[in-house]
């Protein structure tokens, strides 16, 4: 594996980490992956479970300095339902390639797995992999994919995304469905054994719906495709990049895809903000099909201190995180969009999601927008919902 980037952190870098998510379950007693024979600098011991290894450059870098590392990269996919390890032949590869972590101009963002939520906090980048499998294997990734003849039985996949935050990718015996949406987004359902015709039929319909409905209110899908699989995993969902992992159920397809807008587009610090990405994704699942959210009427909080800006830290020790970020915090959403007004709040959103295209966003800058685009005063809405 090669990373090329350059030092825009303002100050002279001796040091920048890899983030190794994949180790996030097994720790350091059981790391699936693995880097050896580094080039352009000296890895040093890993921290934070594994999952953050610190690489010592070969010459320290100035600030607009670009630099390369490369090394050998070792995945051993786990034994597990999970959205990185493999069920029976269906094998799920989410953050296990390894990311740059995230230097925001104070300190190195270096923070713990979390296994109820996500930890994942990345900057977009273009990604090239190489892919040389079984013919007989398909390959479902994100990015777009064009596949040539190896050797006999085999195929090299190449896939390329641009100016996305990850990549992950699954490999196994999917059957495949695709269609284009309105605007000529290519939707390709990559589907296991245990989905039904009926399922199928239902997942790919959905999922062409919600990325034109999504479309409409967030701005257009900036991608040729997105690429959806889908099977009964015992664990939930998934969002990546152009690419989604989903149950066959149109609430987990919509809330998923809304995450193309919200997380991929526009990011995120997931550790410490994961309600800016979240609770705007279930917010536009529940409008987009329709689910009643009862907390709205009737809000219940799981202890005094829980609030809806709680960062996973919290959560972690705490618990309450899916129905204070996902549910009250959706209920957060509708608020702003009552009190706004519908056309004004889908307008903010719109703009929104330009702005921040390819960027990260921040709650000081989403209230702050936010605010600019009401004609009133909305601190009694974030302070109703605790996210003031």
């Amino acid at each position: 594996m090669s990373v090329r980037f350059v030092n825009t952190t303002g100050v002279e870098l001796d040091t920048i980490w890899l983030r190794l998510w994949g180790n996030g379950e097994g720790g350091c007693a059981a790391p699936a992956v693995r880097v050896t024979r580094l080039s352009g600098g000296t890895a040093g011991v890993p921290v934070a479970g594994c999952t953050a290894l610190p690489v010592r450059m070969t010459h320290p870098l100035r600030p607009g300095q670009p630099a390369l590392v490369r090394f050998d990269l070792e995945i051993a996919v786990p034994d597990r339902d999970a959205r990185f390890g493999h069920k029976g032949p269906y094998y799920l590869l989410g953050h296990a390639l390894p990311v740059l972590a995230v230097h925001d101009g104070k300190d190195w963002h270096l923070d713990p797995y979390s296994a109820g939520g996500e930890s994942n906090y990345s900057l977009t980048a273009d990604w090239t992999v190489r892919l040389d499998h079984p013919r007989a294997l398909a390959i479902p990734a994100t990015g777009s994919a064009v596949a040539m003849p190896a050797r006999p039985g085999r195929t090299l996949t190449t896939i390329t995304a641009k100016r996305v935050r990850d990549f992950a990718f699954a490999a196994g015996p999917f059957a495949r469905r695709e269609t284009l949406t309105r605007d000529g987004v290519r939707v390709r359902l990559w589907f296991a054994d245990d989905v039904s015709a009926e399922e199928v039929d239902d997942t790919l319909a959905g999922a062409v719906e919600y990325l034109d409905t999504f479309a409409g209110w967030f701005g257009g899908y900036p991608y040729p495709e997105v690429d959806l699989v889908s099977s009964h995993f015992d664990w939930g969902s998934m969002e990546y990049p152009t690419y989604v992992v989903t149950n066959p159920a149109r609430t987990a397809v919509a809330h998923e895809l809304a995450h193309q807008w919200w997380y991929g587009l526009v990011g995120n610090d997931q550790y410490r903000d994961p309600w800016l990405d979240e609770a705007i994704a279930e917010y536009a699942k529940q409008r987009a099909t329709g689910e009643e959210n009862p907390f709205c009427a009737y809000p219940f909080w799981p202890s005094p201190d829980a609030k809806v800006t709680s960062g996973m830290d919290y959560f972690n020790a705490n618990g309450g995180y899916s129905l204070v970020v996902y549910l009250l915090g959706s209920c957060l959403m509708h608020d702003l969009e009552r009190t706004m007004g519908p056309d004004r709040w889908l307008a903010f959103l719109r703009d929104y999601a330009t702005a921040h295209r390819y960027d990260v966003s921040t709650p000081a800058a989403f209230r702050a927008e936010a605010q600019a685009a009401s004609p009133v005063d909305l601190a009694p809405v974030f302070q109703r919902w605790r996210a003031s």
